[in-house]
């Protein structure tokens, strides 16, 4: 039976998912657990301590299968590239969300977005069909489990409520509002000026 992951060990398995990726679009098979240290700042011991939580083992002489492990990760992570996310809001952010989905959609794709400003809606941005806030419920894909917001804070509760009529089960919240917590749905506050707050002061501390 295997021993229990520690938590730090399951924050880093989104990382190494993400490098293993990277790798292999540029076109490498194989890698050292010292290269994947070097590209995320830990040490090499630390990588193999991980990776032995996984179903796959590296060969010494010549390191990790690539493709092996972002499929043991991706198993172990409980998704695959074909994850279905949609979006509500099309704003500044949210196109910019839409923008990277365009380029890179190594864990999941955005496959449709929703605004309540019917100028942005009935057409395509990047590739990705924007429709009426109004139609949420008729147009949201079979089996969707995670929505991204990036609305008025003021829409936050309200928008909430409908997603777990329709069964979503975690949500990215980008606004700048926080949500009050509820059962049966995840929700990750990600506060852009608190990370960049939180950047500043550690860069300070280090220079004192």
């Amino acid at each position: 039976m295997r021993s229990s992951i520690p938590n730090a060990t399951k924050k880093r398995f989104p990382q190494y998912l993400r490098v293993l990726q990277e790798l292999q679009e540029r076109g490498n098979e194989r890698v050292f657990s010292y290269q994947i240290g070097n590209m995320m700042d830990i040490s090499e011991y630390t990588v193999r301590k991980d990776f032995m939580f996984l179903s796959v083992e590296g060969k010494t002489a010549s390191g990790y299968d690539i493709n092996l492990f972002i499929k043991a990760l991706e198993q172990e992570l409980g998704f695959t590239n074909h994850e279905k996310i949609i979006l509500i809001g099309v704003g500044v952010l949210g196109n910019a969300l839409l923008k990277y989905n365009f380029v890179s959609h190594r864990i999941g794709k955005i496959v449709c977005a929703f605004d309540c400003d019917k100028q942005k809606t009935n057409k395509k941005n990047y590739g990705v069909p924007v429709y009426d806030m109004e139609l949420l419920s008729k147009k949201i894909p079979r089996d969707t489990t995670i929505a991204i917001l990036a609305i008025p804070k003021e829409d936050l509760e309200t928008v909430i409520n409908q997603l777990m009529s329709l069964k979503v089960k975690a949500i990215l919240n980008f606004t700048d509002g926080l949500p009050r917590k509820r059962k049966n749905i995840k929700i990750y506050n990600i506060d852009l000026v608190e990370m960049i707050s939180k950047t500043i002061y550690d860069f300070q501390s280090q220079k004192k």
